[in-house]
Protein backbone atom coordinates (compact mmCIF):
# COMPACT_ATOMS: atom_id res chain seq x y z
CA UNK A 1 0.00 0.00 0.00
CA UNK A 2 3.16 2.62 1.01
CA UNK A 3 4.37 1.85 -2.61
CA UNK A 4 0.77 3.49 -4.04
CA UNK A 5 1.04 6.43 -1.87
CA UNK A 6 4.67 7.29 -2.96
CA UNK A 7 3.78 6.75 -7.01
CA UNK A 8 0.71 9.23 -6.70
CA UNK A 9 3.03 11.62 -4.89
CA UNK A 10 6.07 11.42 -7.58
CA UNK A 11 3.20 12.12 -10.19
CA UNK A 12 1.66 15.02 -8.11
CA UNK A 13 5.15 16.45 -8.03
CA UNK A 14 5.87 16.08 -11.88
CA UNK A 15 2.70 17.72 -12.60
CA UNK A 16 3.26 20.58 -10.38
CA UNK A 17 7.22 20.93 -11.67
CA UNK A 18 5.89 20.80 -15.14
CA UNK A 19 5.23 25.14 -15.68
CA UNK A 20 8.52 25.57 -13.63
CA UNK A 21 11.00 23.48 -16.50
CA UNK A 22 9.30 25.29 -19.69
CA UNK A 23 12.19 27.17 -21.21
CA UNK A 24 13.32 28.66 -24.41
CA UNK A 25 13.75 26.50 -27.51
CA UNK A 26 17.02 25.13 -26.81
CA UNK A 27 15.25 22.06 -24.99
CA UNK A 28 11.93 19.77 -24.59
CA UNK A 29 10.58 19.01 -21.05
CA UNK A 30 8.04 15.82 -21.32
CA UNK A 31 5.71 13.39 -19.09
CA UNK A 32 4.97 9.76 -20.45
CA UNK A 33 2.52 7.26 -18.54
CA UNK A 34 2.45 3.34 -19.36
CA UNK A 35 2.55 -0.03 -17.78
CA UNK A 36 5.87 -1.72 -16.62
CA UNK A 37 5.73 -5.96 -16.53
CA UNK A 38 7.97 -9.01 -15.54
CA UNK A 39 8.55 -11.53 -18.26
CA UNK A 40 10.52 -14.56 -16.74
CA UNK A 41 10.31 -17.32 -15.04
CA UNK A 42 7.35 -16.48 -12.68
CA UNK A 43 5.53 -14.89 -15.89
CA UNK A 44 6.60 -16.89 -19.16
CA UNK A 45 3.82 -15.91 -20.91
CA UNK A 46 1.02 -13.70 -19.32
CA UNK A 47 2.94 -10.39 -20.60
CA UNK A 48 0.28 -7.30 -20.53
CA UNK A 49 -2.13 -9.17 -18.17
CA UNK A 50 -0.14 -8.38 -14.92
CA UNK A 51 1.01 -4.53 -16.22
CA UNK A 52 1.50 -2.26 -12.90
CA UNK A 53 1.44 1.15 -13.72
CA UNK A 54 4.64 3.42 -14.65
CA UNK A 55 5.51 7.09 -15.83
CA UNK A 56 8.34 9.17 -16.22
CA UNK A 57 10.17 12.15 -17.08
CA UNK A 58 12.35 13.35 -20.09
CA UNK A 59 13.82 16.35 -20.82
CA UNK A 60 15.91 17.05 -23.75
CA UNK A 61 18.59 20.24 -24.35
CA UNK A 62 19.31 20.78 -28.03
CA UNK A 63 22.79 21.46 -28.51
CA UNK A 64 22.57 22.12 -32.64
CA UNK A 65 20.39 21.07 -35.63
CA UNK A 66 22.40 17.41 -34.66
CA UNK A 67 23.18 16.67 -31.57
CA UNK A 68 21.27 16.83 -28.52
CA UNK A 69 21.41 15.35 -24.85
CA UNK A 70 18.76 13.20 -23.16
CA UNK A 71 17.97 12.63 -19.00
CA UNK A 72 15.26 10.16 -18.65
CA UNK A 73 14.07 9.51 -15.40
CA UNK A 74 11.29 6.07 -15.28
CA UNK A 75 9.36 4.86 -12.35
CA UNK A 76 7.88 1.25 -12.17
CA UNK A 77 6.35 -1.38 -10.63
CA UNK A 78 7.06 -4.96 -10.89
CA UNK A 79 5.41 -8.01 -9.68
CA UNK A 80 4.71 -11.82 -10.53
CA UNK A 81 3.47 -15.15 -8.83
CA UNK A 82 3.47 -18.76 -9.50
CA UNK A 83 -0.25 -18.77 -8.42
CA UNK A 84 -1.01 -17.17 -11.62
CA UNK A 85 0.77 -19.65 -13.70
CA UNK A 86 -0.80 -22.75 -15.76
CA UNK A 87 1.66 -25.26 -14.65
CA UNK A 88 0.64 -27.24 -11.32
CA UNK A 89 4.25 -27.84 -10.57
CA UNK A 90 4.92 -24.04 -10.36
CA UNK A 91 1.60 -23.36 -8.33
CA UNK A 92 3.15 -25.41 -5.76
CA UNK A 93 6.42 -24.09 -5.30
CA UNK A 94 4.19 -20.57 -4.66
CA UNK A 95 6.99 -18.15 -5.05
CA UNK A 96 6.23 -14.52 -5.50
CA UNK A 97 7.91 -10.97 -5.31
CA UNK A 98 6.69 -7.31 -5.76
CA UNK A 99 9.53 -4.57 -6.50
CA UNK A 100 9.88 -0.89 -7.69
CA UNK A 101 11.78 0.29 -10.73
CA UNK A 102 13.93 3.62 -10.45
CA UNK A 103 15.73 4.20 -13.82
CA UNK A 104 17.67 7.13 -14.73
CA UNK A 105 19.45 7.02 -18.38
CA UNK A 106 20.89 9.67 -20.04
CA UNK A 107 21.79 9.47 -23.86
CA UNK A 108 23.46 11.32 -26.62
CA UNK A 109 21.41 11.53 -29.82
CA UNK A 110 23.05 12.62 -33.44
CA UNK A 111 20.39 13.35 -36.19
CA UNK A 112 21.45 12.69 -39.52
CA UNK A 113 19.76 15.43 -41.02
CA UNK A 114 19.31 19.35 -39.37
CA UNK A 115 15.99 18.86 -37.62
CA UNK A 116 13.74 21.56 -35.84
CA UNK A 117 10.79 23.19 -36.51
CA UNK A 118 11.72 26.29 -38.38
CA UNK A 119 11.11 26.47 -42.23
CA UNK A 120 14.80 26.16 -43.41
CA UNK A 121 15.29 22.38 -41.57
CA UNK A 122 13.44 19.49 -42.10
CA UNK A 123 10.71 18.36 -39.69
CA UNK A 124 11.79 14.51 -39.44
CA UNK A 125 15.02 13.04 -39.35
CA UNK A 126 16.76 9.26 -38.53
CA UNK A 127 18.66 9.21 -35.98
CA UNK A 128 20.99 7.18 -33.52
CA UNK A 129 22.34 7.94 -29.93
CA UNK A 130 24.00 6.38 -27.28
CA UNK A 131 23.43 5.96 -23.34
CA UNK A 132 24.31 4.72 -20.31
CA UNK A 133 21.40 3.69 -17.31
CA UNK A 134 21.16 2.88 -13.89
CA UNK A 135 19.03 1.11 -12.13
CA UNK A 136 17.17 0.09 -8.75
Amino acid sequence: MKSIYGFRFFFLVMILWQPVAVSAQNGEFGLFLGGSYYNGELNPSKHVIVSQPAAGIFYDLHLNPRYSVRTIFTYGQLEASDKSSDIGLSQFRDLKFEARLLDLSGQIVFNFLEFGNTLNVKPYTPYIFVGLAVFN
